[in-house]
């Protein structure tokens, strides 16, 4: 399987790499290895249909994001910020959300303003994201 790079936080081992598949699925991966199919967990795809939460941790936002792996059954992955805004980014083209939301997450990642977008995003079910996707704790 050939995966692109997305993301790559700025500071080494901070947050978890982004990816895409083949089919345009977004992937995460951790350090462990240079592409997912070579970290210790293998390829952890996220999982759109289950709920990712933010937290305020220590004066930082920090992302649970829901993934699926080969290896393990369904369950989380703890991350930075900078990671779950370019998670919500690409599952926003995945779903073909439109350009409005798609601007709005761009914006929101250009000013950092992560749960300015939770906030947005759960109040709005018309712009067609699935349900459950973002919730904010």
């Amino acid at each position: 399987m050939k995966y692109t790079l997305a993301y790559t936080p700025t500071k080494p081992k901070d947050g978890h790499k982004v990816f895409l598949d083949e089919a345009g699925l977004v992937v995460l991966a951790d350090w462990s290895g240079h592409y997912p199919d070579q970290t210790e967990d293998g390829p952890l795809y996220v999982d759109a249909n289950r709920v990712m939460t933010i937290t305020l941790h220590r004066d930082e936002l920090i992302c649970c994001v829901p993934v699926k792996s080969l290896a393990h059954e369904p369950y989380v992955v703890w991350t930075t910020a900078g990671t779950a805004r370019h998670v919500l980014s690409r599952i926003a083209i995945q779903y073909e959300l439109g350009p409005l939301l798609i601007e709005l997450i761009k914006k929101v990642h250009h000013l950092g303003l992560l749960e300015t977008l939770t906030k947005q995003v759960h109040a709005s079910s018309s712009i067609g994201l699935p349900r459950g996707l973002i919730d904010q704790t």
